[in-house]
């Protein structure tokens, strides 16, 4: 089954008030309210785009796989990349208690990594 979870990238963007952000960036208070709350019937196109926009994302972000239960052959299935952990963001809590020390060290390597991975 496909969903939305809007609340997974939320997080980890650390965005702790999401309806707030929602509507001071353009979705009406209903709108953002049922993004927050996985209330909505449908979404488009449109707010997709939006959405990936403001939180630096893609759609494959914003979707999550679960499957069906019973059925196993899906090993090779193009689906499973859309397979989110159960794993929460933490990454704001974590660098909260990396000592002040550590922090450049941290820094720097972080900012190596993403250089390798956009030239």
């Amino acid at each position: 089954m496909l969903t939305f979870d809007f609340n997974r990238i939320l997080k980890a963007r650390g965005i702790e008030n999401p309806t707030k952000f929602l509507i001071k960036n353009g979705f009406s208070p209903n709108t953002a309210s049922k993004i927050v709350h996985n209330r909505h019937s449908s979404i488009n196109l449109v707010q997709i785009e939006k959405l990936c926009l403001l939180l630096h994302s893609t759609p494959n972000d914003l979707i999550n796989w679960t499957p069906n239960p019973g059925e196993s052959n899906y090993e090779n299935q193009p689906l499973m990349t859309l397979l989110k952990s159960n794993t929460a963001f933490q990454l704001s809590k974590v660098i909260n208690s990396i000592p002040l020390n550590k922090l450049s060290e941290i820094e720097k390597l972080i900012n190596e990594k993403l250089n390798e991975t956009n030239p």
